[in-house]
């Protein structure tokens, strides 16, 4: 979909009158007004509200204050999601340095992220992504379902280059983390509404507290829809809305005076009609006679007729939907070993079901109109061992292990592309196919302050990936007379790949560091996704990007 329909229907329901009030019958609700960042200051008090907040984040694996780590980071905490408006993840775009984040093309869940250049917006499952997205320290394997809604979260980390030492493939651009909010031992309720334009309607409510000494529970919900704001000239229907819900459980138990278990489980479903895109240019359809030398050029649909009025036309009348079925669950045990040493334990899965039918050319006609469904699951289990002298050195060590299938079907339609003897002939290719990854990591990193006001630290990772792949696909065509005999193939393929980390930084005084940064990441290889024949088997390497910067802070 075209990014300015987009930026300027998220303005228009951010900016054209939109209503926010509480629903205190519902619950004891408590509205928290987005307000200004109050810094405490030695004595107890608070500065003025000029102030910064001091931010700690968790990029290195440990809580550090942002000012401290030494790579380029843009760090938001709820309040900031708030002063943002952000409700999607690709809220982002325009508020971090480097990063293009927006919803992929066609989809209403998908997600398209770059930074400084790299990234990957192909959905295709044979193609990974190149900038990770994680939710509560979870990786995403796939670009589709990772537009998380931004409800309930504690804080976002972007880390922009590569992070293939602390987090791994598909990282040579950067991350994104998202961290959610953990229930605490203080009661909190909270409920709102927010109306606006195009018959936008969002409901949220958080319930959170203690439910014994050491046990703590939290649940919350949303519902956002929307009216469409693109219509089709042709029948007037609206397309490019908004239907999604989402729910998480969130739950923090500290079993003992050194073991703390926290676990959440989260479920989005989004059911909504087609996302269409915008004419940009012209868009011709070849029409053959019999003798294949006449062509009739057809234009595409009109462009838009009003600043908030956008049209487009779609060759798919029966109304199709997109939907988006994504749920997971994740625990993370944490064992402070002794005052130095701690063990964590994430351990996670994660399933995605999607069905889109999208409309690439957004016209009546029917050229390259698809049906993409798949079907994903992954679980991932991840330990962590960190250390802190309590002096001058800190460390962690850490194994990784992941299991993803991804079986797909896809259909593409295209019976307007050619016509015999003034009829149109049909043509429908059919695909399905299977993706199995294995992957294996052993990383770790070492900090050391070997001076007053100098740090050096040192990071690598080994990765094992291990890949195989079904394909299928099937052409049926009036042209052929019968169906295309069936193509199919297997391949599959392994890669390895060593990701180091340096960095040196020198702290001036307590408001001002210098550091300097070599980093590499790469992106898994993998197999041609689109191969209908012999000739188009093959597979391809890893992508490795290496990248060597100098900042202040």
């Amino acid at each position: 979909m075209n990014n300015a329909v987009r930026n300027r229907s998220r303005k228009a329901d951010q900016h054209r009158g939109l209503i926010q009030s509480s629903l205190a019958a519902a619950m004891l609700a408590i509205i928290a007004a987005p307000g200004s960042v109050l810094a405490q200051s030695a004595s107890g008090g608070t500065n003025d509200a000029s102030a910064i907040e001091e931010i700690i984040v968790t990029a290195q694996r440990r809580e550090q204050a942002l000012q401290e780590v030494p790579m380029a980071i843009s760090a938001f905490t709820g309040a900031d999601l708030q002063e943002l408006q952000a409700d999607n993840l690709d809220s982002l775009q325009g508020a971090v340095p480097n990063l293009n984040l927006v919803q992929g093309r066609g989809s209403n869940s998908s997600v398209n992220a770059f930074i400084r250049g790299v990234g990957q917006p192909d959905a295709l499952q044979s193609f990974d992504p190149a900038v990770g997205v994680y939710l509560d320290d979870v990786y995403m394997s796939r670009i589709q379902g990772a537009l998380f809604k931004l409800y309930d979260i504690e804080r976002i980390e972007v880390l922009r280059g590569p992070q293939g030492t602390l987090y791994g493939k598909n990282t040579p651009g950067g991350a994104i983390r998202l961290i959610t909010k953990t229930p605490g031992d203080e009661f909190e309720a909270q409920a709102g509404v927010l109306v606006g334009d195009y018959g936008r309607i969002q409901a949220r409510a958080l319930l959170s507290g203690p439910l014994s000494d050491n046990f703590s529970m939290g649940l919350s919900v949303l519902h956002d829809e929307r009216d469409g704001f693109v219509t089709d000239p042709a029948d007037g229907r609206e397309y490019n809305n908004e239907d999604t819900s989402v729910a998480r459980v969130k739950g923090s138990w500290d079993i003992s005076d050194t073991v703390n278990l926290t676990f959440s489980a989260d479920y989005t479903k989004e059911d909504v009609l087609l996302t269409l895109g915008r004419s940009e240019t012209l868009l011709y359809s070849l029409n053959y006679s019999a003798d294949f030398t006449q062509i009739t050029v057809v234009p595409r649909s009109p462009a838009p007729t009003g600043e908030w009025d956008f049209q487009t036309s779609t060759s798919m009348t029966d109304i199709p939907t997109q939907q988006t079925d994504h749920w997971g669950g994740n625990a993370t045990l944490t064992w402070d070993i002794n005052d130095d040493i701690t063990l964590k334990s994430i351990t996670a899965y994660r399933d995605l079901e999607t069905e889109s039918y999208i409309d690439i050319d957004a016209t009546t006609l029917e050229l390259g109109d698809v049906l993409v469904a798949l079907d994903q699951n992954q679980f991932s289990q991840e330990f962590q061992l960190l250390g802190d002298t309590g002096g001058n050195v800190s460390w962690v060590l850490g194994a990784y292990y992941l299991k993803e299938e991804v079986p797909s079907h896809q259909e593409a339609y295209a019976d307007d592309f050619l016509q015999y003897v003034g009829l149109p002939i049909s043509f429908l290719r059919t695909i399905d196919d299977d993706l199995e990854t294995t992957s294996y990591a052993v990383f770790g990193q070492v900090d050391w302050a070997f001076a007053e006001k100098w740090s050096v630290g040192l990071g690598l990772r080994w990765t094992e990936e291990e890949k195989t792949y079904f394909r299928t696909t099937s052409t049926f065509s009036d042209l052929l007379g019968v169906a295309d005999p069936a193509f199919e193939f297997t391949d599959s393929d392994s890669w390895s790949d060593w990701t180091p980390t340096i960095t040196l930084d020198y702290a001036m005084n307590d408001d001002v560091k210098f550091y300097g940064r070599i980093a590499q990441g790469f992106k898994s290889g993998g197999f041609n996704g689109r191969a209908n024949s012999a000739a188009d088997v093959s597979t391809f390497d890893p992508e490795t990007v290496v990248t060597a910067e100098l900042g202040a802070k």
